[in-house]
């Protein structure tokens, strides 16, 4: 009852700040929120709990000499330090948040404002109205049985009204609720009587903290008796994240660069062209490649499937041998190659955006016809609500679409319509009665994917001479904005020749089709686009007394078409057009006989005053910086963006020392897309988070009397920030910018149980002597017994209130789940970290001691 009104006027001073600082409730800041509902209550649990542990152990002496309101007021001023020094580095930790620009800056600010905002409320609702409720709350009463019940009925009286009044205005759900508003009154009746006759008993005789006492204390012990067996623990928690992070390759560099010290083997030509060597060079086959660390399932000749580990890459003529043998990779997987790289998660939009292109010699009435083909190859897809084509483009130069771009933006149906598809388990084959249990928590049904229902539309929508394009509306509307792509990522050719960046184009989309994850890779057709091309001789003109004027006029009559007047139809016009008819203007032979008026009167064929002819030419000429451009674009599936642009750079750079990719002089080509966004936000994080870092930990150095203790915390953060590397390598999430906010968001709470547990250890160990190492262990076991339930009950607020992201899948969930990984994992660690500083704090004091005692006897032996 302490801390519960904490919560709510938490969120309405957060709200009330998000009001003056101009800040707006959308869901980006309604995440703040819901990631800082578990950290407003642990400021108020850790003040609650320490009240009323001295309550609890104060003595009848102490009670008559102190009184009630200072034995409450020792026991909040006592861990008062603690909370703001670990609050400071809450809100410290968000420092880069504000600091970001762009669209990340945008997402990110309102998220870091109401976040911020909620746990400045807590910490000052928790050093402020906590301990006056706990001065009324836990002051003893001793009320009588009759004035117990009537306060206890009239408050069951009060919660009835304002339930049922609740009801009534529509603030909870719908209906009568009688049955509720009974419930509530009952339950508060009780609830009234429980404490009214409830005491203070120490926590020592409660069950839960007999429970927790004889699990932690006997293990505490252990771990200070064998402090470097522990210490194992957190440092190959440390390692384990590391390699999940940075990949296995890097963290045991060493290892593979000396086991490649003894390779003598020559690579083959092939191998050379797949390490991106030249062919000339003279190098060796490594022994050890973990970047290549995979595993296979491969299926013999015979049938029979078996798995195998390879350490280094493969040469093409092992595979192709292996291939000619009859054996097949049936599945295959990297070991630890690292965290993918993106900008942001992406948001499930709940429908696609196919954009297809045609070459440019496709007549409108062909790019119609695959376009109706198309949708209705697409609507029978069970999952597929509705699907709107767009051919061409709006009379605007806002929109330069060609004519062969088509825009169809596929609608999907919600996600309970869709269809089931089976999965086998261990259990499948066994009988219906025995596996029925174990069906309950494995279904052998599961929702299809929609990636599952993307690659069926693929199938059904391939048509030769289409080139598509899969994306999102939105998304892909902002990256067209930014880049003026179609796709996620892509190429841009600079140069002078639209026909040389075509060729360059042509040759680019073949070698990118190589790259692992790249799908969706397609070149600008730039030059293909049929012409008609009319070039006026002056000197025949000139001949035949004909002006330029009427010859143009001829020919935008007949071809072209001349507005001649307009029918005009109350607020609406029509303009009145004359051309010739189709079967004319696209015969070339009609065209040549086509009249033209001399000053005589006669008339002329258009064919004896110009020449006439039929070329191909660009159908949209782009230019940037000056020079023409060309595109070549492309999307990726199953790998991290940051990682398939570097692999493409690579084989390009390849080519082009190769000879397969010639690029002339004055042209050359640059990367852009999506990923340029997350390279931008990552240069400026890699700034600003460990300034952040740095902070933190000389807050933590100046909080503390003795100065290794901040070291100790400090270690316990990295630990834990381990666990949130691997619970996101678990996941199968990407780093992306949303992650490291969620990291951000674990360094500002996870230091919170050190700081705790750290300051009551130094107030134990302040001003006392020991006379033995098994005194100082026995101080430690005492201090860790008295802060071990608040940090557990902080932990578990942290989890339990970010457990809700987790369950929820509508639209945003995509970004708030991997947010909450790195916390979730980090708070499941630092569970670790409650024995980390017990045991540090022990082993330096202990060190200490040792030093001091061998300075006594060389003193005396002297």
């Amino acid at each position: 009852m302490t801390v519960l009104p904490t919560l709510p006027l938490a969120l309405a001073g957060s709200f009330i700040l998000m009001y003056l600082a101009g800040v707006d409730s959308t869901i980006m800041s309604l995440a703040g929120l819901a990631i800082a509902i578990g950290d407003i209550a642990d400021m108020g649990i850790i003040m609650s709990e320490n009240i009323y542990r001295r309550l609890a152990d104060a003595t009848e002496e102490e009670q008559r000499q102190k009184g009630y309101a200072r034995i409450v007021y020792e026991g909040a001023t006592e861990v008062g330090g603690a909370i703001v020094t670990a609050v400071s580095n809450t809100l410290v930790s968000f420092i880069p948040v504000f600091f970001l620009t762009g669209q990340e800056g945008k997402l990110f600010k309102p998220l870091a404002y109401a976040k911020t905002f909620a746990i400045g409320a807590s910490v000052m609702l928790a050093v402020t109205v906590v301990p006056f409720l706990c001065y009324l709350l836990f002051r003893p009463v001793k009320w009588r049985m009759r004035m117990t019940l009537a306060v206890a009925a009239l408050c069951g009286v009060l919660g009835m009204f304002a339930t049922r009044a609740a009801f009534a205005w529509g603030f909870v759900g719908s209906g009568r609720g009688g049955l509720i508003t009974i419930a509530v009154g009952v339950g508060v009746a009780l609830c009234v009587v429980r404490m009214a006759r409830e005491r203070c008993v120490p926590l020592e005789q409660n069950r839960v903290s007999r429970g927790i006492a004889r699990v932690y204390t006997p293990a505490l012990r252990w771990v200070l008796a064998h402090k470097r067996a522990f210490m194992a623990a957190p440092l190959a928690i440390l390692f384990i994240g590391l390699t999940v992070w940075l990949g296995i390759h890097r963290t045991l560099y060493p290892l593979e660069w000396t086991v490649n010290r003894f390779a003598r083997g020559q690579a083959s030509p092939e191998l050379k062209r797949e390490m991106f060597a030249p062919p000339e060079a003279d190098v060796a086959r490594p022994l050890l490649e973990l970047d290549y660390l995979r595993w296979q399932r491969v299926r013999t000749p015979a049938g029979q499937e078996r798995f195998r580990l390879l350490t280094r890459r493969q040469d093409p003529a092992e595979r192709s041998a292996e291939h000619v043998a009859g054996l097949t990779v049936v599945r295959e997987g990297r070991i630890l190659p690292g965290i993918g790289r993106e900008f942001m998660p992406p948001l499930d939009e709940g429908s696609f955006l196919y954009m297809p292109s045609l070459l440019p010699q496709a007549a409108l009435s062909e790019v119609a016809a695959v376009n109706s083909r198309q949708d209705v190859a697409m609507t029978s897809v069970p999952e597929v609500a509705c699907v709107v084509g767009k051919v061409g483009r709006a009379d605007s130069a806002l929109d330069p679409a060609p004519v062969g771009m088509i825009e169809t933006i596929v609608t999907l149906k919600p996600t309970d319509e869709w269809r089931t598809v089976p999965v086998q388990r261990v259990f499948s084959d066994w009988s219906a009665w025995l596996k029925a249990p174990l069906a309950r928590i494995w279904p052998e049904h599961r929702r299809i994917t929609k990636d599952e229902i993307l690659t069926e539309l693929q199938e059904k929508t391939a048509v030769p001479g289409v080139l598509p394009s899969w994306l999102q509306p939105i998304q892909t509307r902002l990256v067209m904005l930014q880049t003026g792509f179609r796709a996620m990522m892509g190429v841009k050719i600079y140069g002078s020749d639209l026909r040389e960046i075509e060729r360059i184009g042509l040759q680019m989309e073949q070698i990118l089709r190589e790259v692992p994850g790249a799908t969706d890779v397609v070149a600008d057709r730039i030059v293909g686009k049929p012409y008609l091309q009319i070039e006026i001789d002056r000197d025949r003109l000139a001949r035949y007394g004909v002006g330029m004027q009427d010859v143009q006029d001829v020919i935008e009559t007949a071809l072209g078409g001349m507005n001649l007047t307009e029918q005009v139809d109350r607020r609406e016009r029509y303009p009145i057009r004359i051309r010739l008819a189709r079967d004319f203007r696209e015969d070339l032979d009609a065209i040549q006989r086509i009249n033209v008026p001399t000053a005589s009167g006669a008339q002329v064929p258009l064919a004896q005053l110009a020449t006439i002819e039929a070329v191909l030419g660009p159908q949209e000429i782009k230019g940037e910086r000056g020079l023409l451009v060309g595109y070549v674009t492309m999307n990726t599936r199953d790998r991290d963006e940051v990682s398939v642009v570097r692999d493409a750079e690579a084989r390009l750079q390849q080519a082009v020392r190769e000879g397969r990719l010639h690029v002339p002089p004055g042209t050359y080509w640059e990367w852009s897309g999506q990923f340029e966004n997350q390279v931008r936000a990552m240069a400026r994080m890699r700034i600003l988070v460990p300034i952040t870092l740095g902070i933190i930990f000389v807050m933590l150095y100046m909080g503390f009397s003795r100065w290794w203790v901040g070291a100790v915390i400090f270690f316990g953060v990295l630990v834990s920030a381990s666990g949130g590397f691997i619970l996101l390598g678990i996941w199968g999430a990407n780093l992306s910018v949303a992650v490291w906010v969620g990291f951000l968001v674990l360094f500002g709470v996870v230091d919170d149980d050190g700081v705790v547990m750290a300051t009551y250890l130094e107030g134990a160990f302040k001003g006392r002597t020991f006379t033995g190492v098994e005194e100082i262990r026995e101080a430690v076991v005492a201090a860790g017994l008295k802060r071990i339930r608040p940090c557990l009950m902080t932990t578990a607020t942290t989890v339990i209130g970010l457990l809700p992201i987790f369950w929820t899948s509508g639209r945003g969930s995509d970004i708030m789940q991997p947010m909450a990984i790195p916390s979730v994992g980090g708070m499941a660690v630092s569970l670790v970290t409650l024995f980390i500083v017990p045991c540090l704090f022990s082993a330096v004091e202990e060190w200490k001691w040792r030093r001091a005692r061998r300075a006594c006897n060389l003193t005396a032996a002297e």
